[in-house]
């Protein structure tokens, strides 16, 4: 519009040639590197190194010269009369990618990374090494860009000082040091992040949400006539370790270096409890036992079967647990429970509460007297099926079958 109002038109109003140029600004060549000076492609932006954003994500300031020239005509006396017009404008450019943390080593600023994976293939340079830790985001997209990521180099430098100890794991807090990362991005070869990370132990905690845990008893595995030796594949199905991140790992035989117990049997991990008791192994977040992260509890059921001492009770559409209408009529007093490692050798079972005995019957109800302290069995039907089981494994089931004349009870394993 300035040129129009300086540039005169001639008789029909037209101006005779306008052309317009856009140019880097001196204020934006001083933000750049000698090698990244050409930037502007023409009316395009060239890709450049995200090392020029530094910090930030954008360059701000006068970036850029619009250089108008215009000329008219005016007449064939005057001739033609031309005008130049350089101005300034300041479009802010902004990165278009940016290398980040991937899930889940995105919830922290820094890397903490197990220390064995400092000097191995995990901090190469490639997709699979130092690659799997990040992902080039694409932030006018808001998302993972699709674009390809070739990784040069990964230096590293090591701060002593700060927490880092002669076993290699973090005693303290701040950074071990620095990872420097350069990377190729869009044919542009010098492109750089640098990221602080922290030295750690491979594991920090244990969960046994999937083992059968009982109380203070630990995790509870199944009895057995033979007080067979326990490996890690059995009393370590259930136990998955978790990672700074909390990533869990299932605990196998491959996994045998983060345990250590007064009670495995020779060099194994394999326990031998006797029927009911417990022992305690230590759990290490590496495999040089450094730093010890918990304990587990590994406890044999006292019990694993069923045996009948008398196959015949009294009693009506409810049955008690004991005392019923003879001197030992009660259905938990006929009933025995067998003691791993033997055979013959029975124990009562527990009619209350606090036993670790649960009861459940096909074609019947089992419910709690609170007044008699102990199971009664409720059934109008002429047979039913109790299920009995001991620390959550089922020891039995034994089939109850009522008389023609509805007095009692003929009772024998399923």
């Amino acid at each position: 519009l300035i040129v129009l109002d300086n540039i005169p038109t001639n008789e029909k109003g037209e101006i005779s040639g306008i052309s317009v140029s856009i140019a880097q600004s001196e204020e934006l060549n001083s933000k750049l590197k000698p090698s990244e000076k050409t930037l502007l492609n023409g009316t395009k932006l060239n890709y450049i190194p995200n090392t020029i954003f530094g910090s930030s994500e954008r360059i701000s300031g006068n970036n850029f010269v619009i250089t108008v020239k215009a000329k008219g005509k005016v007449s064939e006396t005057l001739g033609t009369v031309s005008e130049t017009l350089s101005f300034t404008i300041n479009p802010t450019i902004r990165q278009r990618y940016r290398l980040t943390f991937k899930s889940p080593y995105d919830t922290e600023s820094i890397l903490y990374i197990y220390d064995k994976a400092y000097n191995n293939t995990n901090l190469a340079a490639s997709a699979k090494g130092i690659g799997k830790y990040f992902q080039l985001y694409d932030i006018k997209d808001g998302k993972e860009a699709s674009t390809t990521v070739t990784y040069t180099g990964v230096t590293k430098d090591l701060y002593t000082a700060n927490g880092y100890n002669a076993n290699g794991f973090a005693t303290g807090t701040g950074n071990n040091g620095t990872i420097t990362i350069t990377y190729t991005l869009n044919g542009v070869t010098n492109n750089q992040i640098s990221v602080g990370y922290q030295l750690t132990q491979i594991y920090f905690g244990i969960d046994t949400s999937g083992a059968n845990v009982v109380g203070n008893y630990g995790i509870v595995v199944q009895g057995s006539a033979k007080l067979n030796e326990i490996g890690i594949g059995s009393w370590g199905a259930g136990v998955t370790l978790l990672d700074y991140y909390g990533r869990s790992r299932k605990v196998s035989s491959s996994y045998s270096g983060y345990f250590k117990s007064n009670n495995f049997v020779g060099e194994t991990t394999n326990v031998s409890p006797a029927a009911g008791a417990t022992v305690v192994i230590n759990v290490y977040g590496d495999e040089d036992k450094t730093n010890q992260i918990g304990t587990l509890r590994v406890t044999r059921a006292r019990y694993y079967g069923l045996n009948i001492s008398k196959n015949k009770i009294s009693g009506g559409n409810t049955l008690t647990f004991s005392g019923g209408t003879g001197a030992s009529d009660g259905w938990g007093e006929v009933i025995k429970a067998i003691v791993s490692g033997t055979t013959t050798q029975t124990e009562s079972l527990v009619g209350g509460l606090s036993g670790f005995f649960t009861y459940q019957a096909e074609g019947a109800t089992v419910v709690y007297d609170p007044s008699r302290g102990e199971y009664v069995i409720n059934t109008t039907g002429s047979s039913f099926v109790l299920t009995i089981s001991y620390m959550g494994y089922e020891l039995g089931q034994v089939s109850f079958k009522k008389s023609a004349d509805g007095k009692s009870w003929t009772i024998s394993k399923q």
